[in-house]
């Protein structure tokens, strides 16, 4: 009995030992490649952020709620952009604050002025009872400030044509129906007319 002793004291060290080696050389039990049924998947905890609106223009309307186990979905408002009112011209566009639109650029439309043509646009508008004989044609003494200021339509500009109206009589008594019609512009449209007596002191006979 002592060599039998003795032989399984010699034998089951080195038998430990070489089981060991292998099971230290394979994988870890429920390791990726070493699992059974009796392996469980780990649980992993980790910050599930609040999912927001996100977005040009989005807004929240209900935020998202924690429901135990995940987020519910937020209610989110969309708010398009800004345009420029009908008729203008945007020259910047609108951004996004995170919260509201900020305004477009907008302008007019650049229209020039209307050409303005003074023997027909000041004969069409002769005022009634008077009639141009003659072209109408820029006059710089009608033009002055200290002469337009007398016929209330100062700063204008004056276009003037010989014409006929209305009977008067000159300082002779005689009867006269020469007038000299004065036609006052201002830079977009006809602002006034003034009529002069051109032949009130002249003496003779019946114009």
């Amino acid at each position: 009995m002592s060599l039998v002793r003795a032989i399984v004291r010699v034998v089951l060290p080195i038998c430990i030992l070489l089981f060991a080696r292998v099971a230290l050389a394979g994988p870890a039990r429920c390791s990726y490649g070493n699992q059974d049924s009796t392996c469980t998947t780990p649980i992993v905890a980790a910050w599930q952020p609040q999912p927001q609106c996100t977005g040009d223009g989005m807004t929240t309307q209900v935020p998202a709620v924690w429901q135990g186990a995940q987020w519910s979905a937020p209610q989110c408002n969309y708010t398009p952009a800004p345009t420029c009112p009908n008729g203008f011209i945007q020259t910047s566009a609108p951004s996004w604050t995170g919260s509201s639109w900020t305004a477009p650029g907008c302008t007019l439309p650049y229209i020039p002025p209307p050409t303005f043509e003074p023997t027909a646009s000041c004969t069409a508008a002769v005022p009634y009872g008077y009639t141009a004989s003659t072209g109408f044609t820029y006059n710089s003494g009608y033009s002055d400030p200290s002469w337009a200021a007398q016929t209330g339509y100062p700063g204008d500009t004056a276009y003037v044509a010989s014409g006929y109206g209305p009977g008067y009589q000159n300082i002779c008594g005689n009867t006269h129906y020469d007038y000299g019609l004065v036609c006052y512009v201002s830079p977009s449209n006809i602002g006034g007319w003034y009529m002069v007596q051109t032949s009130i002191n002249t003496c003779g006979g019946t114009h």
